[in-house]
């Protein structure tokens, strides 16, 4: 993976936490505001809608983020997300029906997941300098001016109960191999398996699940059991450890396969 990609993707993660002091220094270090990730077309406001963080919403169209872009499912960031404090600086959907909505109720350990790098200041008031500035690009299709947009960030955020994607996204590629590049892969989290996540990591990168000798949570950790994937966090990086079959056996499997089609 070449620099700016990396950087690119650590964005999109940083959005998707919260992380203001984050997002502000990749930038800084070349971050393009509005790379689309290649799996899914998502871009740092499309996380940042998505898991309903006000602040870094504002703070990525200030530095120069688009909401009129879409992602591969021609959603646009506001699409996304059902916060009012939001909808104030994108707009609102074109269709209300279009816009996620939250849990009724969220658990605590939703409403404060564990993350690696939260150092987030997403309950802070951010300065009226940067909130009152209106982004000059924005389509006048996606962007809604109000008056005393500051007051209804802190209003709102006050009351804001923060939702959490249903979907828990994994980054994961197969051990030495040529390409170290990883994927990422998204599991229901309400079926959170080590079944389903072989299922799923094999199927995403087209490996037969009955070659997988192990799957290994980065740097150093198996995961064995299902209680072991419930704890993963998002964006954990994970390895199949796959067994190369050799070309007499490919082959036998092969011939094994034809015959139960004929």
């Amino acid at each position: 993976m070449n620099g700016n990609a990396e950087v690119n993707e650590r964005l999109r993660e940083a959005a998707a936490l919260g992380n203001e002091d984050l997002i502000q220094e990749l930038v800084k270090q070349g971050a393009d505001v509005n790379s689309r990730n290649h799996m899914n077309g998502w871009t740092s406001l499309h996380w940042a809608c998505r898991r309903n963080h006000p602040h870094a919403v504002q703070l990525l169209v200030q530095l120069g983020a688009d909401p009129s872009l879409p992602n591969d499912k021609d959603e646009l960031p506001n699409q996304l997300t059902a916060v009012e404090a939001i909808h104030d600086v994108l707009g609102k959907p074109m269709h209300l029906a279009d816009a996620v909505e939250s849990l009724p109720i969220v658990p605590n350990y939703i409403r404060h997941p564990q993350f690696p790098y939260n150092n987030s200041k997403e309950n802070s008031t951010p300065s009226s300098n940067h909130i009152n500035e209106v982004p000059r690009h924005l389509h006048e299709s996606h962007y809604v001016p109000t008056e005393n947009v500051h007051t209804s960030l802190h209003q709102t955020s006050r009351n804001l109960t923060p939702d959490i994607s249903p979907e828990l996204v994994l980054k994961v590629r197969i051990a030495r191999t040529n390409d170290s590049d990883f994927i990422e892969v998204e599991l229901k989290r309400n079926a959170l398996t080590y079944q389903t996540l072989v299922e799923k990591c094999c199927e995403e990168l087209e490996v037969d699940a009955k070659d997988v000798v192990k799957v290994r949570k980065l740097p150093n950790t198996v995961l064995r059991k299902d209680k072991d994937v419930q704890r993963l966090e998002d964006f954990q990086e994970l390895e199949l450890v796959v067994q190369r079959r050799s070309a007499a056996e490919a082959y036998h499997l092969q011939i094994q396969q034809m015959d139960l089609v004929y």
